[in-house]
């Protein structure tokens, strides 16, 4: 799981000391998701494709009592990346 601690770590970082993303940031971190997802283990392969298997469950859930659904607020190329994550298929 030290890979997906990594991440979890350099995203823990980014957010509690350094604000929103700014572009340096957020390419720097684009260009680590490749080395990333190629050095996982294939417990932590099975992690993050569940993890985004319940975020898709999340965000395609029914709408709450007041109508509000986070599906509306979800890009086509989120919703993309998320499906190719739970499938697995991001890893090859």
């Amino acid at each position: 799981m030290k890979t997906l601690a990594d991440i979890a770590l350099d995203h823990f970082c980014l957010l509690m000391f350094d604000g929103p993303l700014d572009p340096d940031d957020a390419s720097t971190l684009a260009q680590a998701i490749p080395g990333y997802l190629e050095a996982m283990t294939e417990s932590e392969r099975t992690a993050f494709s569940a993890a985004a298997q319940r975020a898709i469950d999340l965000l395609l859930a029914e709408p709450d009592e007041d109508g509000y659904t986070p599906q509306k607020l979800v890009s086509d190329e989120q919703r993309a990346f998320l499906s190719s994550a739970a499938a697995g298929e991001i890893f090859v």
